[in-house]
């Protein structure tokens, strides 16, 4: 029977992680090329709720389960790791025992060691190693990659060609390989760093000479140089071209919107007056023509959700 202690702990880590490794690679892997800041603040609002739609979707779920179930059983490793570090958590505390996570990710414990703890942590290094062996013998396979271009098609074939969509697509999958339920989630917390200050720094070199004064206090001290440090910085800062911030929006409602017509229409295949139909009551149609609302909104979100290399 497998604990689910550390099974929890552990998919909400994966989660996190996926979060953090989407979050913290937008600008190097999209490169957004908004021409301010607010635009491609723009782009991943309406990026986050299209995928809410688009991972949301039975249909897209479905096609996931398929390529996941033709991928090894990582999942269930995945669970073995973690019941086996139940196991060795559960021994630990009722023993008051402490271990460590060495530099090369193995457990370890100190030297006079009951040796059932040493037995428990070979046993759950051998089941990580085993794991982590698997995972990146798959990572670098044949099928692997096989699977990253029935990824790419799929994709093309919605006429939604953007490589952003391809890893977002292929981290899911790549999740759900570990976490069988394991699924998107957008907590609005999606965003993106100014790529202006990953530019590579000019060659400039710094002496900032500094002493402290008789009499100083420490904070004194230490407030002169942060200013000093300031300034430097404001120097070497000169080089670079920061991308203006422009006007960030305070409400996403009607970009909520865009991303969702524009799911309707490119990835369920929905005419534009269907749309404008299930979006707005029957007296609005008959007063107003609505499908111009929806498509400027879809033109409005495909060109956000463009902004990127």
């Amino acid at each position: 029977m497998i604990s689910s202690d550390l099974a929890d702990w552990s998919t909400q880590l994966l989660a996190e992680l996926v979060d953090e490794w989407r979050t913290e690679t937008i600008p190097e892997r999209d490169n957004l090329f908004g021409v301010q800041q607010s635009d491609n603040k723009r782009h991943v609002i309406v990026r986050g709720f299209f995928l809410d739609h688009f991972f949301g979707d039975d249909r897209i779920t479905a096609i996931i389960d398929e390529w996941v179930s033709h991928s090894p059983p990582l999942g269930e490793k995945f669970l073995e790791l973690a019941s086996a570090g139940d196991g060795l958590v559960a021994v630990l505390e009722a023993q008051e025992e402490k271990i460590l996570l060495a530099y090369e990710n193995e457990f370890i414990v100190p030297t006079g060691s009951d040796e059932k703890i040493k037995l428990l942590v070979q046993n759950t290094n051998s089941k990580l190693r085993y794991f982590r062996s698997e995972a990146m013998d798959y990572w670098n396979s044949d099928a692997f990659q096989q699977v990253v271009s029935e990824i790419y098609d799929f994709v093309e074939d919605m006429r939604i060609p953007w490589k952003w969509l391809v890893w977002e697509v292929l981290g899911v999958y790549f999740a759900r390989i570990f976490v069988k339920d394991s699924s998107w989630r957008f907590t609005d917390a999606f965003d993106v760093e100014d790529i202006s200050w990953s530019q590579p720094a000019p060659e400039v070199h710094f002496v900032i000479p500094f002493d402290t004064r008789a009499g100083e206090t420490v904070g004194q001290a230490t407030q002169r140089l942060e200013t000093k440090v300031r300034e430097a910085g404001e120097e070497l800062t000169r080089f670079v071209e920061p991308l203006p911030k422009g006007r960030f929006p305070r409400k996403t409602a009607s970009l909520e919107k865009y991303a969702r017509w524009f799911y309707f229409q490119r990835v369920c295949g929905r005419s534009v007056t269907s749309i404008a139909q299930s979006e707005f009551t029957e007296n609005q149609t008959q007063n107003d023509d609505r499908r111009k609302d929806i498509r400027d909104g879809i033109e409005k979100a495909e060109a956000l959700l463009s902004i990127c290399r």
